[in-house]
């Protein structure tokens, strides 16, 4: 079963993610071109977008995840996924022109000019077609296709590289050359994807389909947006209290970062099928206690890692103008591999169905954002923000944990994970003080990976074991 885990995580979800994620692979070439109130400027429109995108999809792909594996019949498979797909073309449609309306009053509120709206607007034509991509790439999943599936995502990511590179690069037209990169390249591969699933959709839509969908997926839509929030209002706390170069410093470290985005979106694509396949055996507690401390110690020892080697690797990717970004890095990184671990933790809203919790738990981790920013920014500078950011996120696994263990008891142990936690913290921070030769950041290296593995085992043999609250 895990191995199932295993190459689903391979085959689906990192070749899916790796499209989401392009702006890692652009950040030499992107940090070479523009400055960091450039690079803050394209992230602030990212921003939006990234908002306005989840409202388009209204977690419709999850509803289909949810149920999918529950119907026999092909014609019900049909129904199902024409209608949250005509949905999700609905509504991305609608919020793409209402973007489009706005894009030069966005500007003027955002970057006190006019000169970036058609950068918003051409930025406001990608939100459909990423939603049809996305959702396109989740039902590719339920067919079990994987060579077509790699296929497709690999023209995707080869598309919009390469046309971004050539506009930015050689063409030299600036900002809104970010953006016509990746319209052209959703653009192309969507609309291949569509004639390649034409067998499962259907000019179909159902209202009493749709309403058992919203019953699963709007309670949850909250909770994503609130999560959007978490991850993004940060923007806006920078450009009121620092300057858009500070975004651009930011964007950079968080791009670093993104490996573990990344990591975690291609776990998501493989755990959402795994977990509900599994979940009929009578062993599904273990099967997911043993996942849950296997991507614990994977991510949290990853996390050190990078932590180290965080002004190593920003050397290689950036010029000197991004160099402050450095100690952003490792804090981030914690952050967001929390971000994956409370995936295999939180379990219990979506099997009872009573998703309408995580909305709560998504506006308490995002209230306690807000607040740190508003008290530490002023004073401390950049270097808060993402602090705030780490300190939510660990507020959020806790209230997941609690809410999931409440609704559905699978038992994972915490004192595994709180030893986990602080070992990790502890290592973050001594990157943070400490500056090492490359000689002592490999003897460090070696000590995580000991570390860890000695945590793993001990876990496994000991009174730490998974099993054990």
């Amino acid at each position: 079963m895990l191995k199932d885990l295993a190459k689903s995580f391979a085959v689906y979800g990192l070749a899916s993610s790796t499209s989401k994620f392009i702006g890692v692979f652009l950040v030499p070439i992107y940090t070479r071109v523009f400055s960091p109130e450039q690079y803050g400027v394209i992230d602030l429109i990212s921003t939006v977008v990234a908002l306005v995108s989840i409202l388009g999809m209204v977690q419709l792909e999850s509803a289909v995840s949810r149920y999918y594996f529950e119907i026999k019949e092909d014609e019900q498979k049909r129904l199902y996924v024409s209608t949250a797909f005509w949905t999700i073309v609905l509504f991305s449609g609608i919020w793409a022109v209402l973007v489009n309306l706005a894009a030069t009053p966005v500007s003027l509120l955002l970057f006190k000019t006019d000169q970036y709206g058609q950068s918003i607007l051409i930025a406001a034509l990608i939100i459909p077609f990423s939603n049809i991509f996305s959702f396109l790439t989740v039902v590719m999943r339920y067919i079990k296709k994987p060579l077509v599936f790699t296929i497709f995502v690999t023209i995707q990511l080869l598309a919009t590289v390469g046309i971004s590179v050539w506009l930015v690069v050689y063409e030299r037209i600036g900002v809104i050359g970010v953006f016509y990169g990746q319209l052209l390249g959703f653009v192309f591969v969507s609309g291949a994807m569509l004639f390649y699933l034409r067998f499962l959709l259907r000019f179909e839509w159902r209202w009493s389909v749709l309403k058992k969908f919203f019953r699963f997926s709007l309670p949850i839509v909250p909770a994503v947006a609130g999560n959007w929030a978490n991850s993004y209002v940060n923007r806006f706390f920078i450009l009121g209290y620092l300057s858009v170069a500070d975004i651009g410093l930011y964007t950079v470290a968080l791009k670093i970062a993104s490996v573990f985005k990344l990591l975690g979106s291609a776990f998501n694509m493989a755990w959402g099928p795994f977990m509900w396949e599994n979940f009929e055996r009578p062993d599904h507690k273990e099967t997911y206690k043993k996942v849950m401390k296997i991507v614990t110690v994977a991510v949290f020892s990853l996390v050190a890692v990078v932590s180290f080697f965080a002004s190593d690797i920003l050397s290689l990717m950036t010029t000197e103008a991004y160099s402050n970004a450095a100690p952003l890095i490792g804090i981030l990184s914690f952050s967001i591999g929390l971000t994956i671990v409370v995936k295999t933790i939180g379990l219990g809203a979506g099997i009872t169905e009573r998703t309408e919790f995580n909305t709560l738990i998504y506006f308490g981790s995002v209230g306690m954002n807000i607040a740190c920013l508003y008290v530490l920014v002023p004073s401390m500078g950049l270097i808060a923000v993402p602090f705030c950011q780490l300190i939510s996120t660990t507020l959020l696994v806790g209230l997941s944990w609690w809410n999931s263990e409440r609704l559905y008891y699978i038992g994972f142990s915490k004192v595994f994970f709180v030893v986990s936690y602080m070992f990790t913290f502890i290592l973050v921070g001594v990157s943070l003080l400490i500056n090492m030769s490359p000689f002592l950041k490999s003897g460090v290296f070696i000590g995580v990976c000991l570390l860890f593995t000695c945590l793993f085992f001990m876990g496994k043999n000991s009174s730490m074991s998974i099993g054990n609250g």
